[in-house]
């Protein structure tokens, strides 16, 4: 990895004859050695943690995505031999995990499967059945076997309704500037983190999380019996459902112009089109059997990205095209 020398014994200094204790109230417990993992907090800590197992899939033949310590692996299995080789390669996860001396939580270790024909097989870790899931919380996204976004739409909902009443039970008297910074601030966060994984397509859906918004637009009391479009445009709001599209035509741009690390051909095809009308970016909008990957990311925007004025595409810039696109959508008269 080219770390030597002085920085090499640093590291190897920082890292050994660590020792902890707890102290409460002034009382201490002993010290006991740290034997294993890298300080808490530290600068250096989440580096050294992924250097550290950067190779735990080195070996295996299905796919892996790691993040910090939360590692999945997944393979489409559709007979029993796909589910040995996919037991060998959790076998080789295990025997990694003893070799480093990292084990596993197994009753952290879960196993979904996805697909209606899918025959669910059996999986194990040192011999421990793995538990199987219908619904798994993954790096803050619920994610459901079904693939429909219905369960993460409710629980974002639930949790910024718990941070509209905690606004409500603290501040007695809410101006309309408060209430507004509050709620972009505090709750829309929660009803729009990492919305191109789950954006919902349901209606019941895209309204348990637009409910929200409407509490929070008639907490001001000189806006209660106003409708809640005529709220949003005194406001200066939008609705969720367009701020979606906004993020989704947003995450577009920065793949096609490469602003975010992201691979443009794992999301998109340029289209093969001679036809001189719009503009010279538009996509290819792959065939899909079914309702769930006709709205995945790369599918739903394609069509709104596609009917773009050229002047929005072609913008230098992501701040840029932002302004570009909400000019477009005001022209559009769409809320």
């Amino acid at each position: 990895m080219g770390v030597i020398g002085n920085l090499l014994s640093w590291i190897g200094n920082w890292l050994g004859n660590r020792e902890q204790r707890v102290v409460i109230n002034g009382c201490a417990s002993s010290w006991q050695n740290v034997t294993s993992g890298v300080p808490q907090g530290s600068v250096l800590g989440p580096l050294l943690f992924v250097a550290y197992i950067n190779d735990i899939d080195g070996d295996i033949l299905c796919t892996a995505k790691k993040f910090a310590d939360d590692t999945k692996l997944y393979s489409e299995v559709s007979s029993k031999s796909d589910s040995e080789k996919f037991q060998a390669d959790l076998d080789k996860i295990f025997s990694w995990s003893q070799g480093w001396q990292m084990l596993f939580n197994i009753d952290k270790c879960k196993v979904m499967h996805i697909g209606s024909s899918n025959q669910k097989f059996t999986y194990n870790l040192n011999g421990v059945e793995l538990q199987e899931v219908s619904v798994e919380r993954d790096l803050g996204i619920y994610i459901d076997s079904s693939l429909q976004p219905s369960k993460h739409c409710l629980e974002a909902a639930k949790r910024g309704n718990r941070v509209l009443g905690m606004i409500k039970r603290n501040f007695s008297f809410l101006k309309e500037d408060i209430v507004v910074r509050l709620y972009k601030q505090l709750v829309r966060p929660h009803l729009e983190y990492a919305v191109q994984a789950w954006n919902p397509y349901f209606a019941k859906d895209k309204e348990v999380l637009e409910k929200v918004q409407r509490r929070a637009t008639r907490m001001i009391s000189s806006l209660k019996r106003v409708p809640y479009y005529r709220r949003l445009q005194l406001l200066n709001l939008t609705t969720l459902e367009l701020r979606r599209l906004r993020g989704d035509l947003i995450q577009v741009f920065k793949i096609v112009y490469g602003f975010d690390n992201l691979s443009f051909t794992d999301f998109f095809m340029f289209a093969n089109s001679s036809c001189t009308r719009g503009h010279c970016l538009k996509l290819q909008k792959s065939h899909s059997r079914i309702n769930i990957r006709h709205n995945f990311f790369s599918n739903r925007v394609v069509n709104e990205w596609n009917s773009l004025p050229e002047k929005v595409v072609l913008a230098s810039s992501v701040n840029g095209f932002k302004n570009a696109l909400d000019k477009h959508f005001k022209h559009c008269n769409r809320v």
